[in-house]
């Protein structure tokens, strides 16, 4: 039997996509509710991370031009890279961007909510009926706004979600909506 990630990538590939994209916040479908980016102190800390993993390199080519370069490149790229992750949620639709470009689903083609957990404390993925998984990190699903916009759309919306999700958005637990990671796998 195919796994449940080459059943995901075989829906992809095969389902008309339920999610939009798009390069300007301005085609986004309608007006935003709340807005997550990257915190401050994560940038910063990020930032300073990779200019201190540059001192050894720094010191090993003895001052070279080439060195500060690349160290301002890398600074550069990653600047670019925190600074245009953002989470973004209107009254019936969520949007994420990474890399400048916003991946869009309304509500009504979100099935799922899970909150799987990672190193930085979990990521909330919002599962599409394309199999396509949007990754909101805990820290943006964390501000009030995002939070309070992400609760009231899931209250609204009959897909399911998990216990975990549900703790996190503060929606109370309904036994009908929840759903085990290998339910799905057992049912069929």
């Amino acid at each position: 039997p195919p796994t449940q990630r080459a059943a995901a990538r075989q829906l992809r590939r095969t389902a008309t996509p339920t999610t939009g994209r798009t390069w300007l916040r301005s085609r986004l479908p309608g007006r935003s509710v709340a807005r997550a980016g990257v915190p401050l102190s994560e940038a910063l800390t990020s930032l300073l991370v990779v200019a201190l993993a540059f001192v050894p390199v720094v010191v090993w080519t003895q001052g070279a031009a080439g060195a500060f370069v690349a160290l301002a490149a890398s600074l550069v790229v990653l600047g670019h890279v925190l600074w245009a992750r953002r989470v973004v949620v209107g009254t019936s639709w969520v949007a994420v961007r990474q890399l400048g470009r916003y991946h869009v689903a309304t509500v009504d083609h979100v099935q799922h909510l899970e909150l799987r957990p990672s190193q930085h404390g979990g990521v909330l993925c919002l599962h599409t009926d394309d199999g396509r998984c949007m990754r909101l990190r805990r820290v943006e699903v964390a501000r009030p706004d995002v939070n309070a916009a992400l609760r009231e759309l899931a209250a609204r919306h009959g897909g399911t979600r998990d216990s975990r999700a549900q703790e996190l958005l503060g929606l109370p637990h309904d036994a009908s909506r929840l759903r085990h990671r290998y339910l799905a796998d057992a049912l069929q």
